[in-house]
């Protein structure tokens, strides 16, 4: 990412929502990363976790271009939704924490 951000170049996201594995994994993080995104969700007014990861990725400093490779009008409308989202710093950093498993040194 910094050779991106120094370069100019936006890297791109593909498989953006990660094959859907948030969506059902049980393991300890994407438990904790789906209840800070459920969160997010709520606060900026989502309609789902998918745009807030969507809108997550197009606030990230790097100018991330999501790839959605779905076929699905739903999953579509999600990412074009998520244009409209407002987020935080905070929110933001709060996603990439919990992703983490740690806070920022």
């Amino acid at each position: 990412m910094n050779f991106c951000q120094q370069a100019g170049v936006a890297p791109m996201a593909w498989s953006p929502l990660a094959g859907g594995s948030i969506f059902e994994e049980s393991n300890e993080k994407a438990v904790r990363l789906r209840k800070t995104l459920e969160i997010v969700k709520e606060e900026i007014g989502a309609n789902g976790i998918d745009e807030v990861m969507y809108a997550w990725l197009l606030r990230h400093p790097a100018k991330i271009v999501p790839i959605v490779g779905s076929g699905k009008k739903e999953r579509l409308d999600s990412a074009i939704d998520s244009l409209n989202l407002s987020m935080e710093k905070e929110q933001w950093f709060n996603i990439l924490t919990s992703s983490m498993g740690h806070d920022i040194p």
